[in-house]
């Protein structure tokens, strides 16, 4: 009888095993396409568009879009320029407004959501289930109805081509997610410990600083993450307030590279995996976090 158990356990670790490897191959595919495309140059990829080697390798798409066109290889070659789209010098700017937003909003949106998931899982008030679902309803509603109320909003106080428009929009809209999933990492911790920091003469507000906030590192991290990752990746708030090349976001720049009379595919899809670098990057870097924080939440019960 062990030596069947072991044998099934063992039959169920391979076929975990193959299933993750499945998984993976199918995301990574598309991936791969992409960088087939992004390491040629727009011309070898039309007339390469069946085989999935490139025949020339060529990483001029990454040095125009982190360094800009050079100049000197321009004036030596008057069909360089023309080769790329103009907009392509705006990435670093781009690059620094989407960072400027989506860590702006994540750390918001972790700020005031942590103290309004406090509330909900530790005070006795009345109305306090309903507040909770009113913020959960909040999120039922889709963002484009919402989209020329916002407008005429920021409008009127100034707001439209500006980061702090959309890091306040982008705010608005992820803080009732924000305080849904530190709701439940805040439910999974003990209260005991908190009423031991009191009766150590701590306030509420400080046995929140000393012992909640610490303890809640793992779900803070991956609720950092997710909310980073949706700024980060959102097209619809940044295009509708921010129509300004100064003010433009990633997902907004990638879109300009598309017009009626042009797509640089090879532009687009070396713009694509710089995109995804830093969200990689973030989460590799948190991972160990982002795993026991959602752990946390989903095991409370």
């Amino acid at each position: 009888m062990q030596r069947r158990g072991n044998r099934r356990k063992l039959w169920s670790q391979v076929l975990g095993w193959t299933l993750n490897v499945v998984a993976l191959l199918y995301i990574l595919l598309a991936h791969h396409l992409d960088f087939v495309a992004a390491i040629q140059t727009e011309r070898n990829l039309l007339a390469n568009v069946e085989n999935p080697i490139p025949e020339a390798v060529t990483l001029e798409n990454f040095e125009m879009l982190i360094f800009g066109v050079d100049e000197e290889r321009a004036a030596q070659d008057l069909s360089f320029r023309n080769r790329f789209p103009p907009q392509i010098e705006n990435f670093p700017t781009a690059f620094r407004n989407s960072a400027i937003v989506a860590i702006s909003t994540g750390l918001a949106t972790i700020a005031m959501g942590s103290l309004s998931a406090y509330t909900l899982v530790r005070l006795r008030y009345p109305g306090r289930d309903f507040f909770g679902l009113l913020l959960l309803a909040t999120r039922m509603v889709p963002l484009i109805v919402l989209v020329i109320p916002l407008f005429i909003r920021m409008r009127d106080y100034n707001l439209l081509n500006t980061l702090e428009g959309m890091i306040l929009a982008q705010t608005g809209f992820l803080l009732p997610f924000t305080v849904w999933m530190l709701r439940a990492y805040f439910d999974s911790l003990p209260g005991e410990l908190e009423d031991a920091a009191r009766v150590d003469g701590c306030t509420r507000l400080g046995s929140f600083w000393r012992v909640v906030l610490p303890l809640s590192m793992p779900g803070i991290a991956a609720t950092f993450v997710i909310t980073f990752l949706l700024a980060w990746n959102d097209f619809l708030i940044p295009i509708t307030l921010g129509g300004s090349e100064d003010v433009q976001t990633l997902p907004v720049l990638i879109s300009s590279f598309i017009s009626d009379t042009s797509l640089q595919y090879t532009v687009v899809n070396a713009t694509a995996l710089l995109v995804m670098l830093p969200t990689v990057i973030l989460a590799l870097l948190l991972q160990r976090y982002v795993v026991a924080g959602l752990t946390a939440g989903a095991l409370k019960g």
